[in-house]
């Protein structure tokens, strides 16, 4: 048996257009990390907003996802460099509520972006499960079973 022991949701963006080639270019990614730090201020101070954010677990009211600390994540994806913010949660976050999710995003690029004059687009989303297994087996009294690493 399988079970969510956490996911992680992140969402991309590319700034200004840069690409991969250009991550080395410090006055560029200096320049687009404030666009980033922005944003995130952005969706830092409108997330608890989102719809779906609450739910009740044993009639306690508990988030139903987290925003994550801002650690600037710049990687490389399709030939430019992106920008990730992210977000987790002790369970799975429903698709209406990741589209609600990219929304707050992707508005919060696009103003810090417009700011700044640059541009801001959404690349795309990643859904990462942190998976619980459960198994159960027979005791084999002759062999010693494999160890699970």
């Amino acid at each position: 048996m399988k079970s969510i022991e956490r996911q992680y949701l992140t969402f991309y963006a590319v700034l200004g257009e840069a690409k991969a080639a250009q991550m080395e270019d410090e006055v560029l990614m200096e320049t687009l990390r404030r666009t980033h730090e922005t944003a995130y201020a952005g969706v830092e101070a409108s997330w608890t907003e989102i719809p779906g954010r609450i739910k009740v677990d044993h009639e306690i009211e508990v988030d139903a996802f987290e925003l994550c600390d801002d650690d600037v994540l710049i990687e490389e994806m399709d030939g430019f460099a992106v920008f990730g913010i992210g977000f987790s949660s002790y369970n799975h976050v429903p698709l209406e509520t990741v589209k609600l999710i990219r929304e707050c995003v992707e508005r919060a690029y696009a103003k810090a972006a417009e700011t700044d004059g640059v541009s801001a687009r959404f690349i795309r989303a990643e859904r990462m499960n942190v998976l619980r297994v459960t198994e159960t087996t027979a005791v084999d009294f002759e062999n010693e079973a494999p160890a699970i690493e």
